[in-house]
């Protein structure tokens, strides 16, 4: 019985190299698969798109008018109000971000399939990661509250259930500069898969999972499926964090990402010019490039957790 094919990915892993050169459209659509499912900061930050090299912005204030709601007399003129926003302005460029990768003559006439497909899946992972550190750069960058924790969670007297409750308290009861409070609602764990099977684990979060409910408890079940963590946080793992760190944060509420058009994905072309044989190296290449830069202008809508993790040595 032949294997099912159940991804562009898949299907490009079952050609020659010589067909992976002349399929851009499955070729795009395998690289897609590997890249865009797996951003898991783009939960917190949403995409903007401009055509300016520079992006201005401020940060954001409660969604309320400077004055209150007024008892208006007969044939009195209703007063105009304006919201009350941020006075100090912040300034983003988009920069252009870009890698490649090569095939060369001798893994096209080999058909090396398999150092093709890594290559594929090195690049894809090079790119997840590097939007993830720019990400974030972003929140560094912006100043947000940080907490840390009493405990580390790799320590078995941890109250991790605590500490989730703590850090949403920050955020539900979150205030502008002017003392107006945001009303934001904390949804998303985005954490290392390490810290978050070690918050799995923890004794405070297994209670909910006990007696009939004790095949639901999410440490039998893979990080991937994404269970909720406390009864309301969505788990987002990410590789792009430290072990010791993690966020609690309200989805698409954080940040942007500021591009000039979504990223770019070339088909395989022959290096140094179209020669038939790839070109004076013999080689074909394919390019990503996204112009982009990212800001967080609602620093108050994520809190960073620190001290997750015991530290190792003296």
């Amino acid at each position: 019985m032949a294997d099912v094919i159940n991804s562009a990915f898949d299907a490009l892993s079952e050609l020659p190299v010589a067909e992976i050169l002349e399929a851009p459209e499955l070729f795009e659509a395998a690289v897609e698969e590997l890249i865009d499912g797996e951003q898991a900061y783009k939960t917190l930050f949403r995409p903007y798109n401009t055509d300016q090299t520079v992006v201005k912005y401020t940060e954001d204030t409660a969604p309320e008018l400077d004055d209150e709601v007024q008892i208006v007399p007969e044939f009195g003129e209703i007063p105009v109000s304006d919201p009350l926003g941020s006075t100090e302005e912040k300034y983003k460029s988009i920069d252009k971000y870009a890698v490649g990768i090569r095939i060369s003559d001798e893994q096209k006439r080999r058909n090396l399939r398999n150092e093709v497909q890594k290559e594929l899946l090195a690049r894809a992972r090079t790119i997840r990661i590097g939007n993830g550190k720019a990400a974030l750069a972003a929140l560094a960058e912006a100043n947000i509250e940080e907490y840390a924790v009493a405990l580390a969670w790799d320590n078995p007297d941890a109250d991790v259930r605590e500490d989730f409750g703590l850090v949403t308290d920050l955020i539900l009861g979150a205030t502008d500069a002017n003392g107006r409070m945001f009303g934001y609602q904390p949804n998303i764990f985005w954490a290392n898969p390490v810290t978050i099977n070690r918050a799995m684990r923890n004794k405070t979060i297994k209670s909910d999972f006990v007696g009939d409910m004790a095949s639901e408890n999410p440490i039998f079940k893979k990080i991937s499926q994404n269970p909720l963590l406390g009864g309301y946080l969505q788990v987002v793992p990410d590789l792009t964090l430290p072990v010791g760190e993690a966020y609690i944060g309200v989805e698409q509420a954080v940040g942007f990402e500021a591009q000039n058009g979504a990223p770019e994905l070339t088909p395989f072309y022959e290096e140094g010019g179209n020669s038939g044989i790839g070109g004076p190296a013999m080689s074909w290449r394919s390019d990503y490039v996204h112009f982009r830069g990212m800001f967080v202008p609602s620093n108050k809508a994520i809190v960073k957790l620190t001290g997750l993790a015991t530290p190792v040595g003296p």
